[in-house]
This record gives C-alpha cells, structure tokens and sequence, in this order.
C-alpha cells in the first residue's frame, strides 16, 4: 500500500501537466504543505485553482489521507519565478528529500 504522500504526487502529476512541486513532508505531524506549479493553472483565479486542486484530493483521497493535506498554494509558472530564489525550482521526493532540480513530470 503507497503512503499519503505517495499516492498525493502520483495522483497530482496524473492531474496536472508539467507539474513542479515544493512539498513539505512531516510524518511525526502527519501533514503536507507546500505549493505545486503548473500551466494549467494559466488564467485561472486563485479561487479557480483552489477549488481545481481539491476536487482532485477529495475525489481520490479518503478521509484518513486527507487528514494530513494542508495548505498548498497552486502557482502558474509566471508566478512561480516570482518567488525567491531558491523556492521556485526545489520539489520534494515522495519520500521528503529536497532535490536542486523541478519536477518535469
């Protein structure tokens, strides 16, 4: 059986296109926060892409995986090189490890 945080990334590059993400992985706290970035969320309202990104959680998580889903900002890309350096390209591995290079898939 995958982990929360397992099935979270493999359900959100199957959702989003070109997905890059910064997520904040605490097992001792059982929660995930961060941001995700992708061009499907061009021309779309904050709103829009909130509401987008968790149709998508609460349609494929159950209540027990959803316990640990925290806030996630959801970015288009242009917003996203407005960050400070060194918080627009980190993603996370499944497994929490910070990695230097964006998520291609």
């Amino acid at each position: 059986m995958a982990t929360v945080d397992t099935k979270l990334v493999r359900l959100l590059r199957r959702e989003f296109s070109d997905l890059r993400r910064h997520l904040h992985i605490d097992r001792r706290d059982q929660s995930i926060v961060g941001y995700i970035v992708s061009p499907d969320f061009n021309r779309m309202t904050y709103a829009e892409r909130q509401k987008r990104l968790w149709n998508v959680l609460t349609r494929h998580l159950d209540e027990a995986e959803m316990h640990w889903i925290g806030p996630i900002a959801a970015l288009s890309p242009a917003e996203a090189e407005t960050l400070p350096d060194g918080l627009a390209t980190p993603r996370s591995t499944p497994r929490g490890r910070k990695t230097s290079r964006p998520s291609k898939r």
